[in-house]
């Protein structure tokens, strides 16, 4: 058999020299079968400031169009290309590159002998390969397969599957990974497979085979290859029949025809109906409009034969599982699927009537009897014994049973928490290697880090979050300022804001010596004082969540509503009223108290010294944690049937889809197992103690909490740090942390700096609030705000990684002797997530992570070293892990960067 001759086209903004990097070892792999010729687009791109090579377009676009001359000018020159180099077999294209590849398919009077394409990540252009009646001109004898990324953000999947149905029968191939041509070993064997199918059929094809086309509607999903097609004409009329019914009664937006059959073998109608209740009396929530439907596909043989339903998949857009859980799915796919079976069986149309069900099941409410977000009642929480394979069955349990269950799984979580932590030699333990465990990539790459603000009403949180941002410095005023207030429920809404925090790292100049005229300057300056101070600041999220209450899991006070918010910070700080002059719900109390600190060793101190009429922090840090392990052992335990809904082969998968709502990455449950000695294979026959200890395990590891001791100041210095050691020695022991805080004092250090709202000098105000300064400074050492934030981003700490220019100079990426700012040595710093590889630092400069420059180009190299100036020089690989070892990295392109 001949070798195929394979063309092959780049896509916008690159070169034949970018593609056939990119292409990788395939030419090599494939040399026994294909031949590539890889060519360059005739438009050149405009040439940026510091670009060495002119990137290249198959066309150019006004807007949306694309402008004519162009693209004919482009199909000229590749027809020359075709005489001098082809004719061609088969064409590769990628991005534009594809596009350009399914208009050749097109034109086989000025492209013949094409016989297959491969397409990567690619556009579709309707205007060029449909003609006016909506049919495909991309002729049947075409065989193509398509490459499509989970993750490409610039080629969505549902485009580059619009693309794919112009094609008859095309072969997909779903890769996890972006904008991209995947070359992994497993990648490539595919690529070959299928070059060496079409090197047999070719050969055995005869050269009169006809060139016909075929019909196929637009799709807006990827498409169903494995589809069946309708049985007989007369079942693809009733199909599409139905179709059309459907389209008169629902809007476009409403409904969404995936596909529709006009002949024998075309595949079987497909559709997706948007639900609507009506009218109401217990309206769903709004966020469900729009994004709560159903996905209808019919049987081959529907509906000329009884007894074959249609397959129905519920649509839930862009709801998460805390929103619409699975047991409301399960509920209102039931539902359907009962009347749809019922119709069915009688030989009738059923579409219509499935919607109705639909729209029934919300108008009457029925959700609200399958929300996981309330605490069910024993006998609603019951699962039915006979409808739950292999799972274990246990009696009731008593409230007491229970909460000693809670409070024994806290307790070992906490203790192997703060084991982990002593042991760890420093800050940057990688918790993922030292359990064997890995990061996938949607959790690696730059962490946009955010500290969630948490504590009972009036607790302070609302100053410490004043604090934390600098909202007094701002001398414009834009920066918002969270109300504060001395009653419940100050905060509503959850207030959002930039703040920073102290690096874990030491990164100075103290092995500088005279190697560098220059220094290090981070790129946000360092702490100026208290214990923090010459620590390199970097920037953090930090979200104030409104007051919580004792029995916030049953929805008291703003119930779920304020724990759901939390799940967007990566860290917890609990603010606690050291005071304790407020009782378990927030409320002030106006009688002075005092904390039982006499004939209490030291050395022993527990709760019990800590006894004050109504509340202590200690006993407001318990209660705190039993919210969240209600709140989320609830959750997860109304959905557990489903474990064990198709027996064990999927049981791990199901178990860690149970906690996907809670925006942590999967290895974080899965070292949760680990901790607590738990099989995840086999989590169907664990008793519901031991899914409490999953959950312990789970917080400890998903929401490390600092507390931040807050009043400090209210107190007399003794009784203060016989408070503080109290709590700082009990918090160690769960693997917490403790530091003395007075927002207050912060706040007021701030106003004077600021010069704004200040009261009279020496009035009453005046005094009492620098009365109040002396004392946290002469005490404490200072106001404890920063350190309690970086000591809880330190608790589970960012990878942190210093992209240079050289590793000698240590300047920043892309800088010159003309940039319009000093040497600065190690100026600028990326926070990353744990297991982050050089490959995701290099996509995250490539997508602008620094802000005077984005890096350009393809990857050619990178070598790092750690921070400290002797470290030896290592070349790294694209998937090196970053750690303290290569923090400091430069990476080369064959492009250049620009300041």
């Amino acid at each position: 058999m001949s070798t195929l001759k394979i063309l092959a086209l780049h896509g916008k903004q690159q070169t034949a020299e970018v593609l056939r990097t990119r292409l990788g070892r395939l030419p090599h792999k494939a040399r026994a079968v294909a031949k590539f010729t890889i060519v360059d687009a005739p438009h050149l791109l405009e040439l940026k400031t510091g670009d060495e090579v002119p990137l290249r377009t198959w066309f150019y676009r006004d807007g949306n169009q694309i402008v004519e001359e162009s693209l004919q000018q482009s199909l000229q020159y590749l027809e020359g290309v075709w005489r001098s180099e082809g004719p061609f077999e088969g064409i590769f294209g990628f991005s534009m590159g594809g596009t350009m590849t399914a208009m050749l398919c097109t034109m086989p009077e000025r492209f013949p002998g094409i016989k297959f394409v491969i397409i990567g990540g690619a556009p579709d252009a309707p205007a060029y390969l449909l003609d006016a009646s909506g049919n495909s001109k991309v002729p049947t004898n075409v065989r193509s397969l398509h490459l499509m990324g989970q993750k490409d953000n610039v080629i969505p999947v549902a485009n580059s599957a619009l693309l794919a149905s112009r094609f008859v029968s095309p072969e997909v191939i779903e890769h996890e990974q972006g904008h991209c041509i995947p070359t992994r070993a497993v990648m490539l064997n595919s690529y070959v497979a299928f070059l060496e199918k079409m090197q047999h059929e070719i050969s055995s094809m005869a050269s009169d085979t006809p060139v016909t086309t075929h019909v196929t509607p637009p799709l807006s999903e990827v498409p169903d290859v494995k589809r069946k097609g309708v049985v007989s004409d007369e079942c693809a009329n009733l199909q599409a029949e139905e179709m059309d019914v459907l389209g008169s009664i629902y809007s476009p937006e409403e409904f969404e025809v995936h596909t529709s059959p006009a002949s024998k073998g075309d595949p079987t109608a497909s559709c997706r109906v948007l639900l609507s209740p009506g009218y109401s009396s217990a309206p769903p929530p709004k966020g469900w409009a729009g994004n709560l439907g159903v996905n209808i596909t019919l049987a081959e043989n529907y509906p000329i034969e009884p007894n074959h339903p249609p397959h129905i998949e519920i649509y839930t857009g862009s709801l998460s599982m805390l929103e619409f859980t699975v047991a409301m799915r399960r509920s209102l796919h039931s539902s359907i699927v009962r009347v749809a079976a019922e119709i069915c069986s009688n030989g009738e149309t059923c579409v219509l009537q499935c919607v109705q069900a639909g729209n029934e099941w919300l108008s009457e409410g029925m959700w609200q009897h399958t929300s996981a977000l309330s605490t069910p009642s024993t006998e609603e929480s019951s699962p039915d014994v006979g409808n739950m394979p292999e799972c274990s069955v246990q009696g009731e349990v008593s409230d007491e049973q229970e909460d000693e269950w809670i409070r024994n799984a806290s307790s070992e979580a906490g203790r192997i928490a703060a084991q982990n932590r002593v042991n760890a030699s420093n800050y940057t333990e990688k918790w993922m290697e030292s359990e064997g465990l890995n990061a996938s990539a949607s959790a690696r790459g730059l962490w946009n880090y955010t500290v969630g603000l948490i504590g009972k009403p009036s607790a302070g949180k609302s100053t410490f979050y004043n604090a934390v941002i600098r909202a007094s410095l701002d001398s414009r005023g834009h920066r918002h300022m969270a109300e504060v207030a001395a009653h419940p429920f100050t905060t509503i809404e959850p207030n959002i804001g930039p703040g920073w925090y102290a690096s874990h790292m030491e990164d100075g100049d103290d092995n500088i010596g005279d190697i560098l005229p220059g220094h290090r300057e981070p790129f946000h300056g360092r702490c100026t004082e208290g214990r923090m101070a010459g620590r390199r600041l970097l920037p953090i999220v930090v979200k104030d969540v409104a007051g919580l209450v004792p029995g916030a899991y049953k929805g008291r006070g703003k119930g779920n509503r304020f724990l759901s918010d939390l799940c967007d910070a990566d860290v917890l700080v609990h603010v606690l009223d050291i005071t304790g002059r407020s009782d378990k719900d927030g409320n002030i109390i106006e009688q002075d108290g005092d904390y039982s600190t006499s004939d209490v060793d030291t050395a022993t101190l527990d709760t019990s010294m800590l006894s004050f009429h109504t509340s202590s922090p200690l006993a407001d840090a318990e209660w705190i944690r039993f919210e969240l392990h209600r709140w989320i052992y609830n959750n997860i335990k109304a959905k557990w049937e489903s474990v064990g809904r198709r027996g064990d082969s999927k049981c791990s998968k199901r178990v860690l889809a149970l906690f996907s709502g809670y925006k942590g990455p999967l290895w974080t449950v899965e070292l949760a197992a680990q901790r607590a000695g738990l099989s995840l294979d086999h989590a169907i026959n664990w008793p519901d103690r031991d899914i409490h200890r999953l959950v312990a395990h789970y917080i400890c590891i998903r929401f490390p909490i600092c507390l931040a001791l807050n009043k400090v100041d209210s107190l007399s210095p003794e009784k203060g740090r016989c408070v503080v050691e109290a709590c700082q020695k009990l918090s160690a022991e769960r693997g917490e942390a403790a530091v003395p805080v007075s927002a207050q004092s912060e706040c007021w250090a701030l106003e004077k700096i600021s010069g704004r709202n200040l009261p009279p000098v020496n009035s009453k105000k005046w005094v009492e609030e620098e009365e109040r300064l002396r004392t946290c400074m002469s005490t404490w050492g200072g106001s404890g705000v920063m350190e309690a934030i970086s000591t809880a981003v330190s608790l589970k700490p960012p990878v942190l990684c210093f992209p240079v220019s050289d590793l000698d100079t240590e300047l920043p990426v892309a800088w010159t002797s003309s940039a319009k700012i000093p040497a600065c040595q190690l100026r600028d710093c990326l926070q990353l997530k744990q297991g982050s590889t050089v490959e995701d630092v290099f996509d995250a400069l490539k997508r602008g992570a620094l802000p005077h420059c984005t890096m350009h180009g393809d990857f050619v190299r990178a070598e790092g070293r750690g921070i400290d100036r002797n470290s030896k020089k290592k070349l790294l690989a694209r998937d090196t892990v970053i750690d303290q070892t290569n923090c400091v990295i430069r990476i080369q392109t064959n492009r250049k960067s620009v300041w």
